[in-house]
């Protein structure tokens, strides 16, 4: 039901990111975080346990909300200002983001045993800011690369609705196509492609400019014999 909520607002885990939401999907999910945090509180509500009060729900789902806004301002700040290094001003604000966060987070009794929470909470993330003016920009082509390759050997087998039988079968067919005999047999027939394709734009092109030097031989024939006939009045 929660799945359902989501894809109101087109975010959706990506099962070539370990079935989690990855960087586009965590920004839509910032982004439309009221709306959705709305829409859960309604539905935790309705399918809430004995015992467990409406009061204690809306308190969660606040600090989820404020969770969120904070991760937003933390890696909003790291980059710096439009640009421009931090400024004391703008590393003492994420020194205050980063403790408040941390405190959020241990209070909702979330897991803490990720490389990511460590680096971002117990100051590395703050030190490097402050050593180095914010994090640096940096290519992503390669990841997005990866993206696409799983996301086509999974659209091939998106029918399969058993999503372990079906991981099991991408990565089973995946690694078929590494090997050595199907690739060799993929290259040859690439470039049997390549030398046909080549072979035809060749003729194309010879046809192309016979037929133009032809044109241009008769259109210097008509111009002589106008000529020649000027000449004769």
């Amino acid at each position: 039901k929660f799945e359902k909520v989501l894809a109101q607002y087109e975010i959706h885990r990506e099962a070539f990111h370990g079935g989690k939401l990855n960087g586009v999907m965590s920004t839509k999910l910032t982004n439309a975080s009221e709306p959705i945090m709305a829409e859960v509180v309604a539905l935790l509500k309705s399918q809430k346990r004995q015992g467990i009060l409406d009061a204690d729900i809306d308190a969660t789902s606040e600090k989820f909300a404020i969770l969120l806004g904070n991760q937003e301002k933390i890696w909003s700040a790291v980059r710096g200002i439009d640009g421009l290094l931090p400024t004391e001003e703008h590393v003492e604000t994420l020194q205050r983001a980063l403790t408040y966060g941390k405190r959020i987070w241990k209070e909702l009794d979330l897991s803490i045993q990720q490389p990511k929470w460590h680096l971002t909470f117990d100051s590395h993330l703050l030190q490097a800011v402050k050593r180095f003016g914010g994090l640096a920009d940096k290519t992503d082509e390669y990841v997005e690369a990866g993206h696409q390759y799983w996301q086509r050997w999974h659209g091939r087998y998106c029918r399969i609705s058993n999503y372990k039988k079906r991981e099991a079968i991408v990565r089973n067919e995946e690694r078929k196509s590494r090997h050595p005999e199907i690739v060799k047999l993929v290259e040859s027939i690439e470039e049997g492609r390549k030398r046909k394709h080549s072979a035809s734009s060749s003729r194309k092109v010879a046809a192309i400019l016979n037929k133009e030097e032809k044109q241009a031989s008769k259109r210097l024939k008509r111009e002589s014999d106008m000529y020649s006939g000027a000449r004769n009045e």
